[in-house]
């Protein structure tokens, strides 16, 4: 499999005053194409710094990406850096002027220097803006230099630069991005590794509060294998969050939502309403911190809190079905739990967690135990319920 390595140049990135979308748009697209990103550097519009990290990529790798420093201004060095590498020096390009001085509607010194290009280069087409991108190729392998404006890399990628990538593509390898719920790093390691270590090129686990995602180099054959054995723990194969999946199922489904959350205090209808579009499905919801509000929005009986307690599976399944009834709503999720430090027992400790789900006029309960901070167990109390919701209605 080729292997690639993205440079990202400009002091406006090292600086925090722009945020670098470059080198994500440019790992999906390799991804795609079963092109391995062995590396990502981002570095200063410094003449040291550019020049070792263009020759480092060249030695190491097929296929070297960079962008920025590509414009007319004294900061702008990568093409004369570049033409340095591969001893070609810079022509006057007298199409490409007139291309620039249409565009812009006058004639410049400055934009006369930037028609100035490597001779021995390739150029893509920048169907956006002035500079185009440059193609260098040395010993089978590729130098490919770009603009630093995100829009310009993505048209001169999809607009001239596939084709050349191809001839490093490996039709039978692809990187797959799998998003799972439910099962630890270590039980997916163990699970994947054991059957089918030998035939994965290379596979990363990146847990976090969502679960764990997996990118996974191998063939469709082993991917759909993997598909099967890992089941309903996969909730995508792209990058979209659980609450994104849930907005379009509902959707789809013409179901509507309604949540009543306790030890959350709000989270899990942010979570929800971070969605754009949510409001097609969301209707709304309450947060019944005190027994008080329980009671008289949600109609939770109170004997059921003295004989249960607030944090009980009774309560939970009634917070749920008073939402739903409240809202018309045809789905409900009710959330009650002590997500500390203070407020638990032996009994009842922190972490515990009832959730509730109305779904087909039947009210079903779920008991989780977590552990962590609080910021934590609220968290992972949100993540888990929506995950839950999530299986419940695609049965």
């Amino acid at each position: 499999m080729a292997r690639a390595a993205i440079v990202i140049i400009g002091d406006e990135i090292l600086s925090g005053r722009t945020l670098d979308t470059n080198s994500h748009f440019l790992i999906k697209q390799l991804n795609k194409l079963g092109i391995y990103l062995q590396k990502t550097t981002v570095i200063h519009d410094n003449e040291e710094e550019i020049y070792n990290a263009l020759t480092d990529g060249i030695k190491n790798h097929d296929i070297t990406i960079s962008t920025g420093g590509l414009g007319p201004t004294k900061d702008d060095l990568t093409v004369n850096v570049a033409s340095k590498i591969f001893h070609s020096k810079l022509v006057f390009n007298k199409n490409l002027y007139e291309t620039i001085k249409a565009k812009e509607e006058k004639e410049t010194e400055t934009l006369k220097k930037q028609a100035y290009v490597p001779e021995k280069a390739l150029l893509l087409e920048n169907p956006v803006g002035n500079a185009p991108g440059i193609l260098f190729r040395k010993d089978k392998k590729l130098l490919i230099l770009l603009p630093g404006v995100p829009s310009e890399v993505k048209a001169i990628f999809n607009t001239s630069l596939i084709p050349y990538l191809k001839e490093f593509t490996d039709i039978k390898k692809k990187v797959f991005t799998v998003r799972t719920f439910g099962l630890p790093e270590t039980e997916l390691s163990d699970l994947i590794q054991q059957r089918f270590l030998k035939k994965i090129e290379k596979i990363s686990f990146l847990p976090s509060l969502r679960g764990v995602d997996l990118l996974i180099t191998t063939d469709m054959e082993t991917f759909l294998s993997i598909k099967k054995e890992l089941g309903k723990h996969i909730y995508t194969f792209d990058n979209k969050n659980i609450e994104e999946i849930l907005k379009n199922i509902c959707k789809d489904k013409n179901l509507t939502l309604s949540i009543a959350e306790s030890c959350t205090g709000g989270l899990l209808g942010k979570t929800i309403t971070d969605v754009s579009g949510s409001s097609e499905y969301f209707k709304g919801g309450i947060i019944a911190y005190s027994n008080e509000i329980k009671t008289s929005l949600l109609n939770v009986k109170k004997r059921t809190i003295e004989d249960f307690g607030a944090v009980s599976k009774e309560v939970a399944i009634e917070m749920a079905e008073g939402a739903a009834k409240l809202t018309k709503s045809s789905l409900s999720i009710s959330v009650t739990g002590i997500a500390g430090p203070l407020g638990g027992s032996k009994e009842k400790p922190v972490g515990l967690v009832y959730a509730g789900f109305k779904h087909n006029n039947k009210t079903t309960y779920k008991k989780y135990n977590f552990t962590g901070t609080r910021d934590i167990i609220r968290k992972k109390t949100v993540y888990t319920v929506l995950f839950d919701l999530l299986q419940l209605i695609k049965t």
